[in-house]
């Protein structure tokens, strides 16, 4: 199916591992309790989907256009989302653990009770973000943990980090804001 044009397709529930899905057009599609384990949707347009409780484990998202996509629930344990635009995503109860999140733009979105543990994030842009109950335990940049002298956070503008557990085990309570 790469390259196909499925706006607003019904693919809920569908079990499609190792799926070749890069390039797609799936905006606005329902993609509510997708299998998509070790997919490659590298490239695809996914703005506004559906990914309720979708199951994305090991997927390549690289370079996606996830723009406003609903992820409640869903899981990218050890996913490719590098350079992935999730602009006013909503990722609320998802586990992203173990994930590249390198160069991902997560402007305006929504990490309510988010896993990313263990990820790796340099580049990664936070402007805006809401993050609250958010786990960064064993959060990488460059391959380096996060609480090591010189590593700083990444952008993050505007940012809301409440109840948020960060690297360095201290927990975030406050609205953060740097200067460009």
């Amino acid at each position: 199916m790469e390259g196909a044009n499925l706006v607003r397709a019904n693919l809920s529930e569908a079990k499609l591992r190792g799926a070749n899905l890069a390039r797609t057009t799936l905006r606005e599609a329902n993609l509510a309790y997708i299998f998509l384990e070790d997919a490659n949707l590298q490239g695809a347009d996914l703005i506004g989907a559906n990914f309720e409780d979708a199951r994305l484990m090991r997927a390549n998202l690289s370079y996606t256009n996830l723009r406003g996509v609903y992820l409640i629930g869903a899981i990218l344990s050890n996913a490719n989302l590098t350079s992935a635009n999730l602009r006013c995503a909503c990722l609320t109860c998802s586990s992203l653990d173990g994930a590249n999140l390198t160069n991902a733009d997560f402007t305006g979105a929504v990490l309510d009770s988010a896993n990313l543990t263990n990820v790796e994030f340099a580049g990664i842009n936070l402007d805006w973000t809401i993050l609250t109950n958010t786990d960064f335990s064993g959060a990488k940049v460059l391959g380096i943990p996060w609480e090591q002298p010189g590593i700083t956070f990444p952008s993050s503008r505007g940012a809301l980090f409440f109840k948020t557990l960060l690297p360095d085990g201290q927990i975030g309570e406050f609205l953060y804001y740097s200067s460009p």
